[in-house]
């Protein structure tokens, strides 16, 4: 029905038009009677013309919307609003190109009025069979009305609206195939078939029950059946809207209170919070995760009462996992960052604010997370007497010792291998392979920060740089032979007096 009302409004819009332009044609008329019309008039009726030709259009497709909603009582009335609108449309046409051709450039005479009266008179009648011929056609509304059955709007979901409109659609089209002398009373099973084609699945399980009684099924039981259905869905909806599940008649009201919470720290038990609380920030973050953990609190929050699987507090700022960012331990830490902690921790409780700049100083980490395996540079001599500084790598965890296919050539050939900075020597046997390493280190490694005393002779000043390897030295009396320059005899405790004997050789000081 709204879609009624709205086509109605619509009409009566179009209607205006038409009543205006029948003023001011009027107007103008008055005028040729008296005088003559003056040369604005007849431009603005022109272009007025111009604009109505438009208006029957509008008007032809709003009022077949209305003639399809329209039930057998009204549409007969509605025929002659189409036939009044038509009759005024035309004859204010006829009118007003009548007033223009008998203005025209001021040189018609009353014998070319008439004959242009005349001419203007037979056109109307050649217009107006012209329309009739055009929407006056039996032929075209039967094809529409067929045509709007069969491409009537599915429901895709059960729902009373749905339903009705079903219904409401097919009666009024096949009301107007009635009206065209069509025998809608012979199509029930052509019409049951296309409007169970258009119910949602739950509808048509209802009604292939409902039909299995009936022999033959008429168009009046499907719509019996699908009106009784809208209105138990009409039924349950309004029912459900008055009654709410759970309700028990009380009214829940929300207010405001301004009243203060108490803080109160469940690590010192100070009147802050536990984040800002002194006693965590002067320990280091692996020292603060265990005083949590001993306190039974959540390692995300730092509160009591849950875990932090369950916690819904957000991730840790700085790499994102389940625990408070005060708990976050880098890789390493800087020196500047320890001698620095007492002091971060006495300015991080004045505010929440600082302790986050206070925790980045915590957490910082001035050097990189390398590990430097043992290397050394050798001097290799070979049988013929030709030597040659090589890299070597000290392998601790190998038995065996190995050297590159780019180094020697012959298999278990005897090398003479020398110390750079003593005079330990020693004749060994190796196995050859095509490669011991990649690079080792893989990066450069910044070792600015590692103060290295100057009287210290490394065994491989590079060691920071990337570089091959061509020998790997095992675990065997040359491992220990390069790192002491003496030879070890292994026994229990043997191999560390050895050790702290050359540290006391060298450097004039016991091993710490």
């Amino acid at each position: 029905m709204a879609d009624l009302a709205t086509a109605i409004i619509k009409r009566g819009s179009v209607k205006s038009k038409l009543t205006n332009f029948s003023k001011f044609v009027k107007k103008v008329q008055d005028k040729d009677s008296k005088e003559s019309v003056v040369e604005t008039d007849l431009i603005q009726l022109k272009e007025r013309l111009k604009t109505l030709e438009h208006v029957k259009y509008e008007f032809d497709e709003i009022q077949g919307q209305i003639e399809m909603f329209a039930d057998n009582a009204d549409l007969e009335s509605q025929y002659a609003v189409r036939s009044e609108f038509e009759d005024e449309y035309f004859a204010q046409i006829t009118l007003a190109k009548k007033i223009i051709h008998d203005n025209d450039d001021n040189s018609s005479n009353a014998s070319s009025s008439h004959n242009t009266r005349k001419r203007v008179d037979t056109n109307y009648e050649v217009a107006w069979n012209a329309l009739l011929e055009r929407y006056d056609n039996n032929k075209l509304l039967i094809h529409n009305h067929i045509k709007a059955l069969f491409n009537g709007e599915s429901i895709h979901r059960e729902n009373a609206s749905g339903l009705r409109k079903l219904i409401d659609d097919f009666s009024k089209n096949l009301r107007a195939l009635e009206q065209l002398k069509q025998p809608v009373k012979e199509w029930d099973a052509l019409l049951v078939y296309i409007i169970s084609t258009k119910l949602d699945n739950v509808t048509l399980r209802e009604w292939e029950n409902a039909k299995a009684d009936l022999e033959s099924p008429k168009f009046n039981d499907i719509k019996h059946f699908l009106n009784s259905r809208a209105d138990m869905l009409e039924m349950v909806a309004q029912s459900s809207l008055e009654k709410p599940r759970g309700y028990n008649g009380s009214t829940t009201r929300g207010f405001l209170t301004t009243e203060p919470v108490e803080v109160r720290c469940v690590i010192c038990g100070g009147s802050h919070y536990a984040h800002t609380c002194k006693d965590i920030l002067k320990l280091t973050p692996m020292e603060r995760e265990k005083k949590v953990r001993i306190l039974h609190l959540c390692i995300n929050c730092l509160k009591k009462g849950h875990h932090s699987k369950v916690c819904r507090r957000g991730t840790c700022n700085k790499c994102n996992e389940k625990h408070h960012t005060l708990l976050h331990s880098e890789p390493c830490k800087s020196n500047d960052s320890i001698h620095n902690r007492n002091d971060t921790a006495e300015k991080a409780s004045e505010a929440t604010t600082t302790l986050g700049k206070s925790s980045v100083t915590l957490s910082a980490c001035g050097s990189v997370d390398y590990v430097f395996l043992s290397t050394a540079y050798v001097q290799v001599t070979a049988p013929d007497g030709s030597a040659q500084i090589i890299r070597a790598l000290l392998d601790c965890g190998a038995q065996s010792s190995f050297v590159t296919k780019g180094l020697i050539k012959l298999l278990k050939c005897e090398m003479n291998v020398q110390s750079l900075y003593n005079n330990y020597s020693l004749n060994q046997w190796f196995f050859v392979i095509d490669t011991i390493a990649g690079n080792i280190p893989a990066v450069n490694v910044d070792v600015s920060k590692l103060a290295i005393p100057d009287h210290i002779n490394l065994a491989d000043p590079t060691f920071f740089k990337p570089n091959k390897i061509d020998m790997l030295i095992g675990s065997d009396r040359m491992f220990w032979g390069l790192l002491c320059g003496v030879t070890v005899v292994f026994c229990f405790g043997s191999v560390g007096i050895v050790i702290a004997k050359y540290w006391q050789r060298n450097y004039g000081y016991p091993m710490v």
